[in-house]
């Protein structure tokens, strides 16, 4: 299992709290998010890891060198952070993920958590599992609808939140089989779509999902977990997530 983290993006609407510093590197509980997420991640024996990097990759680079010295790390540059998304950077992985031959974590950069998430998402019953909260359904989030099985039928920030049954939190665990056939729907899409490069890699996974894949759920509702996308989103989660976090 390879965990494959996203940290590329500029994180525009955090301001200048991100101008001089990636927001990974933003302090919860006394320790930055990408430290609370490796350490979680080595504690379920996940030790082999593929960043995506853009914006100020250098400091992210130097942190890993500094704090992680011996990490089993590959580097993937997308030198086009500033004008694309997250099914790009992505797309970048490719030749990477599929010459291991191994299922990956996908996890986005921004995403506070503990290593009981991970632990909750490697042991979700289906191979390709996405956590997810279902206590809130927040108007610009990623939101997906189930079936009585428990599957996700539909995902995206499309959907009405009235409609939708929770969630997704950015971690998610893929497995070969559906990574094979994920790659050429990310390459079709940003070369076709409108907007493609622009996409959220979730706009794939709907895809996916309508040809017939298979995405199970990893509730992760009862833990603290959350994405930061904005200066409130940082403050809330600070709060939220303050003496839960589990070492």
């Amino acid at each position: 299992m390879k965990a494959l983290i996203l940290l590329a993006g500029k994180a525009r609407r955090m301001g200048k709290m991100t101008e001089n510093l990636p927001k990974t590197l933003l302090k919860v509980n006394g320790k930055p998010i990408l430290q609370w997420m490796i350490d979680s991640l080595l504690h379920e024996g996940v030790e082999d890891f593929i960043f995506v990097v853009g914006f100020l990759q250098d400091k992210l680079r130097n942190y890993i060198s500094e704090n992680y010295p011996d990490l089993k790390v590959t580097w993937i540059t997308n030198e086009l952070y500033g004008s694309t998304n997250t099914s790009y950077s992505v797309l970048l992985t490719r030749d990477v993920v599929l010459s291991s031959g191994e299922p990956i974590l996908l996890i986005n950069g921004d995403v506070v958590l503990d290593r009981r998430v991970i632990h909750e998402v490697l042991h979700a019953p289906h191979a390709t599992s996405l956590a997810v909260r279902l206590d809130r359904v927040a108007e610009e989030e990623v939101k997906f609808r189930l079936n009585e099985r428990k599957e996700i039928i539909e995902i995206g920030k499309h959907i009405n939140p009235a409609k939708a049954d929770g969630e997704s939190v950015g971690i998610n665990r893929l497995s070969v089989d559906l990574l094979q056939k994920l790659y050429p729907i990310l390459e079709r899409r940003i070369k076709d779509e409108e907007h493609g490069a622009m996409e959220f890699y979730e706009a794939s996974f709907n895809e996916s999902i309508h040809k017939g894949e298979v995405y199970g759920i990893a509730d992760v509702t009862r833990f603290p977990v959350m994405e930061i996308d904005t200066v409130a989103d940082y403050e809330e989660a600070k709060e939220a997530v303050r003496g839960k976090l589990e070492e």
